[in-house]
């Protein structure tokens, strides 16, 4: 995604179904230093004003509590940034096995059907925009995630943490495999 500037401010926007690695790849850039938050309660849900920021990272998981939020109303919030989205993917049972065990669905059917039902619904919402990348969580944790992010969203200043990566797999294969 070619970004052209027009102010020093930028928002990247983190959208996917739960258990796709949304939350990861916010924590890598709060990491960082942007603005923003990473678990289910995020300052950027309440009425604060973030207008002083110049790096600004908000995450999205689909459905967020039961509700299905409005892409359209979330991007118009940050109309004056340079915004880009990344849409997360990961692979299906591994989202499947996430939704079950952190509790967001009570079972496997149920999340499955979750997934199609985000992904759909994600889609749909950004067929009007062209500022959106899909990004995977596979890739992101492997040798190269942080060139991926900076060719997918032109920022320059990205970079994971060398233990991200090692902490990561690590806890992703103790809890799933």
């Amino acid at each position: 995604m070619d970004i052209s500037l027009k102010n020093n401010k930028h928002c990247i926007l983190v959208f996917g179904p739960e258990g796709s690695g949304t939350k990861f790849v916010t924590s890598v850039f709060c990491r960082l230093g942007w603005f923003g938050d990473y678990g289910w309660e995020q300052r950027l849900d309440s009425d604060i004003d973030f207008h002083n920021e110049n790096r600004i990272v908000f995450r999205r998981s689909f459905p967020h509590g039961n509700k299905w939020c409005n892409i359209k109303d979330i991007e118009k919030r940050f109309a004056d940034y340079n915004t880009s989205i990344i849409v997360m993917f990961r692979d299906w049972h591994t989202s499947l096995l996430s939704q079950t065990t952190n509790g967001h669905v009570g079972s496997p059917t149920s999340s499955l059907q979750n997934l199609r039902r985000a992904y759909h619904y994600i889609f749909k919402s950004l067929s009007e925009f062209d500022n959106y990348v899909v990004i995977s969580l596979g890739d992101i944790l492997g040798d190269f995630g942080d060139v991926i992010l900076r060719k997918s969203l032109g920022i320059i200043n990205v970079s994971i943490p060398t233990d991200f990566n090692f902490k990561i797999n690590k806890k992703l294969s103790s809890k799933y495999f």
